[in-house]
């Protein structure tokens, strides 16, 4: 049988990006435990067995690359105590594995949006007659549930974003388009009515400022940075009534949005608008300034009974100092540098998509050792460049 190998790999990443839909959706239909493993470690096969041919860079890239995270968490477990990093361990090594197995082998934008696309569509026909009611009506859970959802949601409304400016590189049917416009809307109504998550409308503002600003002249780029800044330092500054002033304006119309209500409520509150992560966040700085060049390793804040920090960058230096952090953002803007090099539209889509749908939820929630999407970015970046020099891993018939 023949493959178009291409047209399948973008399958298998589509699948990977909806992993919290497409396991809902099985759910749904057939109650099965670890769902989300399964799903991993079929994705993973299929992977390796329709596509004989891997680069050899990439596959070199790849393994090294595992096995160095493979080496902190070992040195990280002998210094805070394996039970402590056994969580994040077991996390890498299914999604981990199955993101460094899935990279090594490239996919087509055109395909990934159309399969992304069906994804959704088919999600929110079951969300609408078999989750929505169960989800809304969910009490104590409501509030876990909603944000992994509204999380979810954004790679949709990125993938809308991303076609927008690129357009022209971007070839899509007119069927295709529609479906990946009604299913951004739907996303963005879940986002905002059935949801009360706010990192993931700050998540595709950010997404939305960044897209914009790189399709910017050098000239046109400086004024936008400029402006965006003084915007921002005013919104900072004056959060409080602006977002009194939309939610008293809103409610004049008999409109309900969660995640604000949320916003006022919490800054009407004891609790603040960090919604009690300033703890976190504090114990963080404590324990970053005790070592601030090395940092403590992987799992140290569980090691004093706490979670992990819900911010990528404080867990950065937490774990590795600031050195590490030196040594991540140096290897993020050769990656980039790389990709804008290439003077190819579509690789820059494809850095764009991993991107963000790999950091954006980890500025405001989450761990990154336990977020698939942040996985298949990090191994996805190493591998964004041309593929020349392939190796037969298996033969086909």
């Amino acid at each position: 049988m023949t493959f178009n190998r291409k047209k399948s790999n973008s399958l298998i990443v589509s699948l990977f990006l909806c992993e919290t839909f497409v396991c809902k959706i099985i759910t749904c239909i057939i109650p099965i435990p670890k769902i989300s493993v399964l799903l991993m470690v079929l994705l993973s096969i299929v992977s390796l067995v329709i596509n004989n041919r891997i680069s050899l860079i990439c596959l070199k890239r790849t393994v090294l690359l595992w096995l160095f995270i493979q080496l902190l968490l070992i040195i990280s477990g002998l210094i805070n105590g394996f039970s402590n990093v056994s969580n994040y361990w077991q996390y890498f090594m299914v999604f981990g594995t199955s993101a460094a197995v899935i990279s090594m082998n490239d996919f087509d934008v055109n395909y990934l949006i159309k399969y992304t696309s069906i994804i959704y569509a088919v999600f929110f026909v079951v969300y609408f007659i078999a989750i929505r009611k169960s989800f809304l009506d969910s009490g104590d859970t409501y509030y876990g549930d909603s944000m992994g959802i509204s999380y979810a949601m954004t790679i949709i409304v990125y993938v809308l974003i991303l076609y927008c400016f690129y357009k022209r590189s971007i070839i899509l049917s007119k069927k295709v388009v529609f479906l990946l416009f009604a299913d951004a809307l739907v996303a963005l109504f879940i986002i905002l009515f059935d949801c009360r998550s706010r990192g993931s409308v700050l998540a595709l503002v950010c997404a939305l400022l960044i897209v914009f600003i790189a399709r910017s002249t050098t000239q046109k780029r400086i004024v936008r940075i400029i402006a965006g800044a003084t915007i921002s330092i005013v919104i900072v500054f004056n959060y409080n009534n602006i977002l009194t002033g939309v939610y008293y304006f809103l409610n004049a119309h008999n409109i309900e949005v969660r995640f604000l209500n949320k916003m006022i409520y919490l800054s009407r509150s004891n609790i603040g608008l960090l919604n009690g992560r300033e703890m976190l966040y504090d114990e963080a700085y404590k324990h970053i300034s005790s070592n601030l060049m090395m940092g403590h390793g992987i799992g140290y804040l569980e090691s004093y009974g706490f979670g992990y920090v819900h911010n990528i960058f404080l867990e950065i230096l937490l774990s590795f100092g600031i050195i590490g952090m030196v040594i991540i953002i140096a290897l993020f803007i050769l990656f980039m540098r790389r990709v804008f090099l290439m003077h190819d539209d579509l690789a820059v889509v494809k850095f764009f998509l991993l991107f963000f749908s790999g950091e954006m939820m980890l500025n405001f929630s989450s761990s990154y050792w336990l977020y698939p999407s942040f996985w298949l970015m990090i191994f996805g970046f190493i591998n964004l460049s041309k593929r020349t020099d392939y190796c037969v891993i298996h033969s086909t018939t």
